[in-house]
């Protein structure tokens, strides 16, 4: 601990040495060398005092901080000064701007270059033209002003070389390289130990949302279907519409050249144009030697490039009667945690909030020592956000909704806007083909053609259009239709119909699968399981359905009890079904 706070006064005064040197620079080097010496000691002086009144946990007081920040900021005016020539003004107007861009909040931005020009004129009234003083000068005015005017810590430091017990609202989880990416569960994996999964099946962001139970949420409130959203979050794709605010926009663009793109991190898309082009969402986990997952790392990619958008480790637990969800965000070295408070919302919704009257909600930034896992951990109560899941009506049905909204410094600047919708999926099984004959044809058929739809039971086939959608007509390829069974009119029969689920069958309203076939020399596989299933032209019906094409209407027989769906027909020549 000594050694290290001689460390501290001895680095604080070589700065402080460089600072009066510059500030005494325009007066010769005699002034040069004694304003050095006197920086270097007044300086490390203060340094020292800040550094022994320091409580455990706390940062150093305000006022060294700022003797600091105008130390540093005299040898870049003497610079800048040196260079352009430019004069006390506008070098103290940059400072000053400069000053207030690192305070981050839109106010300081704007009163930074403000502060700066009156500190600059007040000098060139005066006749006192060195940068190096302006530079000065502008920064701690800034500084003082600020403190005057922004009474509210937008940082404050909650602990150092704490321990991750001692912190159960942060995820104590860094990237051991400067590039996080799609690949991070793997590299973390490798580093942990334990079984990687990528891109699990059927997996949720939570195990159970019964774990955030407490006064303020009841999951038995929650509709089934926000439930099995955060439970089984792989079953679902989500589009994204991000909502900037103008005043933002120029921010958020360096901070995504400069820091979102080269850390793979936090690559929010800044255009309903770019949100277009589709997200790939996937989990990959991390499971201890009894199967049970401890890490579940939410991958957001762009669908196109596979860039990354975000990469997050949820994870929950429970304080003083409580549940929380806690979000880590890799850094290099570091982790980003959110660490939300779960509520009811009216119609069976669920709200993640950061802000809270409570000591465990908010947003944490935490440094990750390499050799002893100490943290050291920083809260960020100027950033909030909360994110609203809910059902909506529309069209008769129930549709999946959430809004994301962000806000810094207490302004709103950003909402993404999710349409959360079921993955089609049609499970197309040896079983519910429902006739050996059918087996059989494609067995054979598999040997005449080495690319086969059919080929494994359980297949996943996805349609290449929503369910509703025009069927194909007869110049396309082959496609797969998803739709409602309409009534019997002699070319479809549906029996005993089964929607399958996640959990096992359950009735539901017919629904059929429409093969539409191009004309063309060929067999495929369709063709021969048509002719093997026994839809033979011999029976037909007496009369063809009114505004049917007058071809004989075909039909087949079914042996057994399993679910029967029946051809409509193969389209001809003219574009008939």
């Amino acid at each position: 601990m000594v050694k290290e706070r001689l460390q501290q006064v001895g680095f604080a005064g070589l700065i402080g040495a460089v600072a009066g040197a510059t500030l005494t620079a325009h007066r010769g080097r005699a002034a040069a060398a004694v304003g050095a010496l006197a920086g270097a000691a007044g300086l490390g002086a203060a340094e020292a005092v800040a550094r022994a009144r320091q409580r455990p946990g706390e940062i150093p007081a305000l006022w060294s901080r700022i003797l600091a920040s105008g130390a540093l900021a005299a040898p870049l005016g003497w610079a800048a000064d040196r260079l352009t020539g430019a004069g006390p003004v506008p070098v103290a107007t940059a400072a000053g701007a400069a000053a207030g861009a690192i305070g981050l909040r839109p106010q300081k931005v704007l009163l930074g270059p403000v502060v700066g020009a009156l500190i600059g004129l007040g000098l060139g009234r005066s006749g006192q033209r060195a940068g190096s003083v302006a530079a000065a000068a502008a920064v701690v005015g800034f500084r003082v002003s600020s403190a005057v005017l922004f009474r509210d810590p937008q940082l404050s430091l909650l602990a150092e070389r704490a321990t991750a017990e001692d912190l159960p609202f942060v995820v104590p989880l860094a990237s051991q390289t400067r590039y996080v990416g799609t690949d991070y569960v793997r590299s973390l994996a490798q580093v942990l130990g334990g079984t990687y999964t990528p891109e699990v099946a059927d997996i949720g962001i939570v195990a159970s949302l019964d774990e955030l139970a407490g006064p303020s949420f009841d999951p038995a409130g929650v509709d089934p279907l926000v439930r099995e959203f955060y439970e089984h979050t792989t079953r679902f794709a989500l589009d994204i519409v991000p909502e900037w605010r103008m005043w933002v926009r120029p921010g958020y663009l360096l901070y995504r050249t400069v820091l979102a793109r080269p850390l793979g991190q936090a690559n929010v898309p800044m255009s309903q144009r770019e949100a277009q082009h589709g997200v790939r969402s996937r989990i990959d986990t991390i499971s201890d030697v009894e199967g049970t997952v401890s890490v579940r790392g939410w991958i957001r990619s762009r669908a196109d490039t596979g860039e990354p958008i975000y990469v997050g480790i949820y994870t929950t637990y429970r304080h003083e009667g409580r549940g929380y969800v806690s979000v880590g965000f890799p850094l290099p070295q570091a982790s980003f945690t959110a660490t939300l408070l779960p509520r009811a919302r009216p119609g069976g919704g669920l709200v993640l909030d950061s802000h809270s009257e409570l000591d465990q909600p908010g947003h944490y930034l935490t440094y990750i020592d390499a050799q002893t896992a100490e943290l050291t951990t920083v809260a960020v109560p100027g950033f909030a956000e909360r994110l609203d899941v809910y059902v909506e009506a529309a069209n008769g049905t129930t549709q999946l909704r959430a809004e994301h909204a962000f806000w810094v410094f207490g302004l709103p600047f950003l909402i993404l806007h999710y349409r959360i919708t079921r993955k089609p999926r049609l499970v197309l099984d040896r079983e519910e083909l429902a006739d050996e004959a059918v087996e059989e044809g494609a067995e054979r058929s598999r040997a005449r053609r080495p690319h086969h739809e059919l080929a494994q039971p359980g297949l996943d086939v996805l349609p290449e259009h929503p369910a509703g959608i025009v069927p194909a007509a007869g110049d396309q390829r082959r496609r797969v239709g998803l739709g409602t069974a309409a009534a019997d009119r002699g070319q479809q029969r549906v029996r005993d119909a089964r929607l399958m689920s996640g959990e096992g069958h359950r009735q539901a309203e017919p629904e059929v699968v429409l093969f539409h076939l191009a004309v063309r020399p060929g067999r495929g596989v369709l063709d021969f399981l048509y002719r093997r299933a026994g839809l033979s032209r011999g029976q037909q019906r007496a009369e063809p359905p009114v505004g049917q094409p007058p071809h004989p209407a075909e039909r087949g027989g079914c042996r057994t009890a399993q679910p029967d769906v029946e051809r409509l027909g193969r389209p001809r020549a003219h574009g008939g079904a």
